[in-house]
């Protein structure tokens, strides 16, 4: 999985560490190619959160592209 495009996401109510962790060991275990930070979303995502979630679609479809 070395140097392939990865990405980690999460709707969480407590501490949202989960997506975190999954970043670190994505990166640090597998050395994949992260995109960072995380995107994380408090409960219910509201209609700014979901524009987030498309930009950050959009990021990892950049990447996918463009190598960037």
């Amino acid at each position: 999985m070395k140097g392939k495009v990865s990405a980690s996401f999460g709707s969480y109510g407590w501490s949202g560490e989960a997506p975190r962790l999954v970043l670190e060991i994505m990166e640090k275990r597998f050395e994949m190619d992260v995109i960072k930070p995380p995107l994380l979303i408090k409960y219910t995502p509201s209609k700014d959160d979901l524009e987030r979630c498309r930009e950050f679609g959009r990021t990892i479809g950049e990447r996918l592209i463009h190598g960037e």
